[in-house]
């Protein structure tokens, strides 16, 4: 991997859940809340891993509001029940030693958009005191892992408000929840994100939650920019079993699903779909030195994982030569593009002018 290319990476989400993804993948966003048996364990370390605290497991069910602060060595759910788990700030610290975590983020607890002012702030006041307890354990429970802090906010415009309310000194590294992959303005709300970020001095960012186009080309073009040293990224989105139901390969020229109508057998033949992506198929091989045939059930996840870091690593490249923009109107249609440029365009005035004037323009172009 050359220089370029590590200062972005893309961090598969449980890949324990396929055992060949797992297998020969090298990174991997391990959840807090998800067992691991020591054989999984075991190969974990050998891993370049990051941890997530857990608490969207905890908001999702309804628990968060029965636990003062997430601190007490842990919290479980019913008892009994196969879905239970452990979190909190001494048990998480303890987890991320476990896993060999490079890093892991503080316990916090995620508000919905729809939180009121007072349900927001509870929130975040509950997250201040867990980032605080967790940060002081942390020291001696997992030395080796590096701690970041995760900015929840409701929308974008809040993520200052946030930053000043939960930043510490000495943490390098700060992650946003990026907002909804689909809809075009999102990309303007995360690229703000990213222009505070800048503007306050953070060069190592971690965007949770998507592996989506436009997440991929607006790290691109923060990377080209020089606005950070490095951008990490998550997703689930390589397990389409999991997500939705059956077997699809991810297209990795645009990362769309090869299969529109299909779901893929399992006992099918995965070069079918990849050998008319001649450069992809050739970085498979490289790779992994496969065999043939590729059955689907054994080899769609490391190759969704592989689609996903061929597509980054393109725009990467292209950042770099600054043909980013040609490929976006090319790619893309009319409504998308046109946001998504200007998504990229706030970037570029974030680096030029401050994140000051990228205020005034995301409101104009809001």
């Amino acid at each position: 991997m050359n220089d370029l290319y590590r200062r972005a990476v893309y961090y598969p989400v449980n890949p324990m859940a396929d055992i060949r993804a797992f297998e020969l993948t090298s990174t991997a966003l391990v959840n807090a809340t998800v067992s691991i048996n020591h054989r999984l364990l075991q190969a974990l370390w050998l891993k370049d891993v990051i941890c997530d605290s857990g608490g969207m497991q905890v908001v999702t069910k309804g628990l968060w509001k029965n636990i003062p602060v997430f601190i007490g060595s842990m919290f479980k759910t019913t008892e009994g029940d196969p879905g239970a788990f452990f979190i909190g700030t001494y048990n998480n610290c303890r987890i991320y030693a476990e896993r060999n975590a490079r890093l892991a983020f503080n316990v916090d607890i995620p508000p919905y958009g729809s939180d009121s002012d007072a349900e927001y702030y509870r929130k975040a006041c509950k997250s201040i005191e867990a980032k605080n307890n967790m940060f002081d354990l942390a020291k001696y429970v997992c030395p080796k892992t590096e701690m970041g802090i995760v900015l929840q906010t409701r929308h974008p415009r809040e993520i200052s408000d946030y930053f000043g309310l939960i930043a510490t000194p000495g943490i390098e590294t700060y992650a946003i929840v990026v907002a909804s992959r689909t809809k075009p303005l999102h990309a303007l709300g995360n690229a703000y994100m990213m222009s505070f970020l800048h503007d306050i001095g953070v060069r190592r960012i971690h965007l949770l939650g998507s592996s989506s186009v436009s997440v991929i080309v607006l790290i691109a073009q923060a990377i080209a920019l020089n606005m950070f040293n490095g951008c990490t990224f998550d997703s689930r989105s390589w397990n389409v079993l999991s997500t939705a139901g059956g077997l699809k390969s991810i297209n990795p020229e645009n990362l769309t699903h090869i299969q529109k109508k299909h779901f893929l057998a399992p006992n099918s033949n995965l070069w079918s779909d990849l050998q008319q992506f001649e450069e992809f198929a050739s970085r498979i091989v490289k790779l992994f030195d496969p065999p043939a045939p590729l059955t689907a059930s054994e080899w769609t996840g490391i190759c969704n994982i592989e689609a996903i870091n061929y597509f980054k690593d393109k725009m990467l490249d292209m950042g770099e030569k600054h043909t980013l923009s040609e490929f976006i109107i090319r790619r893309f249609p009319e409504k998308q593009s046109v946001k998504l440029l200007d998504a990229m365009t706030l970037l570029e005035e974030s680096v030029k002018f401050g994140h000051g004037f990228v205020k005034n323009r995301y409101r104009s172009i809001k």
